[in-house]
């Protein structure tokens, strides 16, 4: 179906102004954090993105740095010390026993099969 030309004036507004990002990061930062007073939560968040595009503060992020070096830790379960672009995107799998630190003879990476669906 062609989409009306009000209808992507709209989209066209909503992109040019970046505001598609914006929204889904202000709902990744709500659903995270859950605070109790959500409509607070989002002008301070908004404000702090506001002083962040001035330079004079860091954008809010859904995670710290704990969080991140806690998931890359789980994602390395073979303990090498780099996680690779398809283990990233959950793509690739270890079978058998990948404990960090062992020779890991019975350890072998298993591709997954990716079907592209046109």
């Amino acid at each position: 179906r062609a989409m009306a030309a009000g209808e992507q004036q709209s989209r066209d507004y909503l992109e040019r102004h970046g505001l598609p990002a914006l929204f889904h990061r202000l709902a990744a930062l709500l659903l995270y954090h859950r605070p109790e007073r959500p409509r607070q939560f989002l002008i301070q968040t908004l404000e702090a993105v506001r002083a962040a595009r001035r330079g004079g503060a860091a954008m809010p992020a859904v995670l710290d740095e704990a969080d991140v070096e806690t998931m890359f830790r789980m994602m390395d379960a073979a303990g090498r010390g780099f996680v690779t672009a398809l283990e990233t995107l959950g793509l690739m799998r270890w079978e058998g026993s990948c404990n960090p630190g062992s020779i890991r003879q019975s350890c072998r990476p298993q591709q997954h099969r990716i079907a592209v669906v046109a």
